[in-house]
């Protein structure tokens, strides 16, 4: 059992197993490098295959494996609920408190903290992420 879901190329590291062009493939090592338009590009190394060059923005598909961690109580597991979108995030400056919810926009991290850095001096900042999570019944036969 899999839950499928985007990510920033930017944002993938090794072990990710991702849908490319229908195909999955498990990621062996990732870098950023410059294009030469001046965009940063993620190049992105797999287990077998060639690699790929991807702008940074590109959303790309990633299969999350059921986590074999996972703790039953009886027929009974806890698991991510992605169903009502993906985890949001809330950055706070430490100096003055104020906040600012990013969504799920990892870039407005950025577009954020560093704006508020130079308006005001404030360098440390605090991030939070909400998502939900939902119990589940073991799949299998019914008992």
């Amino acid at each position: 059992m899999s839950t499928e879901r985007h990510r920033l190329a930017v944002l993938l590291v090794p072990g990710d197993r991702v849908t490319i062009d229908g195909h999955r493939r498990q990621i062996k090592a990732t870098r950023l490098d410059r294009c030469a338009t001046g965009g940063s590009v993620a190049v992105i190394t797999f287990q077998s295959g060639p690699s790929l060059r991807l702008p940074a923005a590109t959303l790309v598909q990633v299969v999350a494996p059921v986590p074999a961690s996972a703790v039953w109580f009886g027929d009974w597991s806890l698991r991510e609920d992605v169903s009502g979108g993906p985890p949001t995030r809330e950055v706070m400056c430490t100096t003055c408190h104020e906040r600012y919810e990013t969504g799920d926009d990892p870039a407005a991290l950025t577009t954020w903290c560093v704006p508020h850095a130079g308006r005001t001096g404030h360098t440390g900042f605090r991030t939070t992420a909400t998502g939900f999570l939902r119990a589940v019944v073991r799949p299998g036969p019914v008992r």
